[in-house]
């Protein structure tokens, strides 16, 4: 069955991951000795062959990257032997030509990678240049867990290098424009790559492969962490060059969870300002998900995230955001899996209106209490058997309020079980 066949991969990928530890060792000894004695050809090999490794089918991500750090940590010393070689004035560009006579393809991209961190570092090239060479080669290696880790590791040379303003290697390096597109460019791969993992291999090995995806999610999401950390990205910026083409380029992944989980890095690790500022775009993209993907729980996700918003210098309240994300929801009802933690962060998202709900005193909340309450019938009416919480029953309160000032006299239904003073009937209408 399946469990047998998760226990047999598992032995397989424990069986595997020590000779491959040891090879790495043993190579990389191998590698020292020959820098020491400055003879480069035969480094190179003994590092090709270490990095081949990498070139492994038999472990799963986390074994993997257990590989993958130890091959990284050893290429380090190459690296500083490269930089000892600039300091002697030798051209990176000789060095950059070298590496590329490897015969198998990761390892030719890894050294590749690794002389041209120096070949960033020694600026004989324009910054871009070098960045777009190196992001194209990596196309080479189509295979996901593979091209995965060497485009993280492509990350990790470039991440210092880039022409970010007030960098060493902006201006003929380039700009922050060419930042943006280069790291783009990894991030929409590396999705590519991340999404392909669920068709590789037999049907029955699905689940396994889900839960592996899952564990790559942070070696993706770490392009999204770089984009945010680049200087130049200002509002301005993000709103005119980063936001509209990083959302397509989420959506063109076709896959709920990809398109799940970057929107909720998206939503974490740009400033709640730069949301607020694209609210409507934001908005727009997030009606073209896949079915698979979880709006509901995004849409969560973004409303904890502007109830950090802080108001602007001469003002004394912050803008109403909470309205747009409600007519939103209001438009997308049918088609939502509604949760209840949906309706909780949209009707509890001004801190001052949580705190009035939570003591029943009731207050101000509008089109989103309106909307909070349809979620919550809608919840109630797909699982019945559930009792409402204190919090939920206080939303339906005040929507129940908003419904009889506007004079329509329809209540909820299933969910105002327990909520004192109001009876459910079955077939009763919804809120709207």
């Amino acid at each position: 069955g399946v469990g047998r066949r998760s226990v047999y991969h598992a032995m397989s990928a424990a069986e595997a991951l020590a000779p491959a530890k040891q090879a790495i060792k043993q190579q990389a000894f191998y590698m020292k000795k020959a820098l020491d004695q400055r003879h480069l050809r035969t480094a190179l090999h003994h590092a090709a062959t270490m990095i081949g490794e990498l070139r492994t089918s038999a472990l799963g991500p986390k074994a993997y990257y257990e590989v993958y750090i130890d091959v990284t940590t050893e290429l380090r010393h190459l690296e500083e032997f490269f930089e000892a070689e600039h300091e002697r004035g030798r051209p990176m560009v000789e060095l950059y030509e070298l590496v590329q006579h490897a015969g198998n393809v990761l390892p030719r991209l890894y050294l590749l990678l690794a002389v041209g961190r120096v070949f960033l570092q020694s600026k004989e090239a324009a910054a871009k240049v070098v960045l777009e060479d190196l992001v194209e080669h990596c196309k080479g290696v189509q295979q996901p867990l593979r091209g995965l880790f060497l485009r993280n590791y492509l990350l990790q040379c470039t991440r210092e290098r880039l022409p970010d303003t007030g960098s060493d290697y902006e201006g003929e390096g380039g700009t922050v424009s060419d930042a943006i597109k280069i790291v783009l460019a990894n991030f929409g791969e590396m999705a590519k790559l991340w999404v392909r993992m669920q068709h590789q291999g037999p049907a029955a090995n699905k689940e396994q492969r889900e839960k592996e995806r899952a564990e790559l999610k942070v070696v993706v999401g770490g392009n999204l962490h770089r984009l945010a950390s680049l200087e130049g990205v200002t509002l301005q910026v993000y709103t005119a060059e980063v936001v509209q083409p990083l959302l397509e380029l989420i959506v063109s992944c076709k896959d709920g969870l990809a398109q799940e989980y970057l929107l909720e890095c998206v939503c974490q690790v740009f400033p709640v300002a730069y949301h607020t500022a694209t609210l409507p775009t934001l908005l727009r993209f997030l009606s073209w998900l896949s079915a698979a993907a979880d709006e509901s729980a995004i849409l969560s996700h973004l409303i904890s995230r502007l109830c950090a918003l802080e108001p602007a210098d001469g003002e004394t309240e912050a803008r109403d955001v909470f309205t747009p994300v409600a007519d939103h929801v209001e438009r997308r009802c049918a088609s939502l899996r509604l949760r209840p933690s949906l309706a909780l962060a949209l009707a509890l998202a001004p801190p001052q209106h949580a705190a009035s709900l939570i003591d029943g005193e009731g207050g101000g909340g509008g089109q989103a209490v309106k909307v909070a309450g349809e979620i919550l019938c809608r919840a109630a009416q797909r699982r019945p058997e559930r009792k409402p919480r204190r919090e939920e029953r206080a939303i339906l309160h005040e929507a129940l309020q908003h419904r009889q000032h506007e004079g329509v006299e329809e209540r909820p239904g299933a969910i105002l079980c327990g909520v004192p003073g109001h009876e459910a009937r079955v077939g009763q209408p919804q809120l709207s």
